[in-house]
């Protein structure tokens, strides 16, 4: 467990996970409450601008009152670099208010579009109003939420508020659709704060990829010396020996006492009694009897 929690603050700090189930099923009571509507697709942006747009606005107007507040959201990665996410809510023709957030992690889009409709959800708590429109480019989460799952927090905002319905719209990105083209901008200049914003799917992939990065021998270099020089190995010594490939990966892991996941599971692979091969009488035979 020790090792678990080392690798993983590597990644994130532990009050960064955050604690209970992340997705849970709407209760019964509710279950009209959710509502998704998928009509458009991303093929969509291949289409006139004005044209999404009109069709967008169609939708909103088909599914919400002239008081019910249309909320837009977006969520921005840039690998290595920025992940961010932003809202912008209005009612009729007004911006009553936008909020925008970003991190010095890559994490992955989906998990900065939960984030921008989180926020803007716990901001409803605030409001009066009791119909919500959330207009969102990820289809990857509207899928979710039609297969009848929602995020912990929404669940909480939406019953200390007095919503009695939220409607998701998807609408494709990049398309020139305004408000989603402002959510997009919004993310863009958001402001870098403190902390790592990632779902646990984002916190096994770092980890997985620092394990991968270990495996292949680049963090790990520094631990392989030390361990060379604890055990009298001379560097350089597998340089004027011909072997190659995997065999000099188990015979030098063997001269150190360690295993790479890639050699273990080539051992498995092979299911030979004969692994290893003995440095000291140069038996470089590693088939089976």
């Amino acid at each position: 467990m020790g090792r678990a929690e080392d690798i993983i603050q590597e990644v994130c700090a532990m009050e960064d996970i955050v604690n209970g189930e992340e997705w849970v099923k709407v209760p019964i009571n509710l279950h009209t409450f959710f509502k998704v509507i998928i009509t458009l697709d991303r093929e969509s942006k291949k289409y006139n601008p004005v044209a999404v747009e009109t069709e967008v606005l169609a939708l909103v107007n088909e599914n919400s009152t002239v008081e019910d507040i249309v909320i837009y959201t977006d969520g921005s990665v840039i690998r290595h670099v920025r992940s961010a996410w932003a809202f912008t809510a209005r009612c009729g023709s007004r911006i009553v208010q936008e909020d925008s957030g970003a991190f010095p992690v890559t994490t992955s889009s989906m998990t900065m579009e939960i984030m921008a409709v989180t926020r803007a959800l716990a901001w409803m708590e605030l409001q009066n109003a009791t119909h919500v429109c959330i207009l969102s480019d990820s289809m990857s989460m509207l899928s979710k939420v039609r297969t009848g799952y929602v995020r912990r927090q929404w669940l909480q905002s939406v019953l200390r508020s007095c919503l009695r319905g939220v409607t998701f719209i998807f609408v494709p990105g990049h398309a020139g659709v305004k408000g989603n083209e402002r959510a997009d901008k919004l993310a863009s200049m958001a402001t870098i704060a403190e902390g790592k914003a990632m779902d646990r799917a984002d916190i096994l992939n770092a980890v997985r990829e620092k394990l991968q990065l270990e495996d292949s021998g680049a963090v790990m270099a520094s631990t392989s010396l030390a361990r060379m020089h604890e055990l009298g190995v001379q560097r350089g010594t597998a340089r004027y020996e011909c072997y190659a490939g995997s065999r000099r990966c188990f015979i030098n892991q063997h001269r150190t006492g360690t295993v790479s996941r890639r050699v273990l599971a080539e051992m498995l692979r092979m299911r030979s009694e004969r692994l290893w091969t003995c440095s000291t009488c140069n038996d470089d035979d590693l088939t089976t009897n």
